[in-house]
């Protein structure tokens, strides 16, 4: 810890941050499953996973919230 935050080199930081993974997939696959339910042109969810840009965006985004969530030192709080 330093002043309080997690340190990058810190195991804690990274066990929370695997532990949360779970949630993270999940919440990505009913959002590729609500992509491709409103979408007429996808062929499939995997479609949407692989090929889409926002979808794309989308698990950056909540990859990137997950780790600020966790103070992590890669994102400056």
């Amino acid at each position: 810890m330093l002043h309080g935050r997690p340190r990058h080199d810190d195991p804690s930081l990274a066990r929370a941050f695997t532990a949360g993974l779970p949630a993270i997939q999940d919440a990505l696959k009913l959002d590729a499953e609500a992509t491709y339910a409103g979408d007429p042109a996808a062929t499939s969810v995997d479609e949407v996973i692989l090929a889409y840009p926002g979808f794309y965006a989308l698990a950056c985004y909540r990859l990137a919230h997950h780790l600020r969530a966790l103070a992590s030192p890669c994102f400056p709080g």
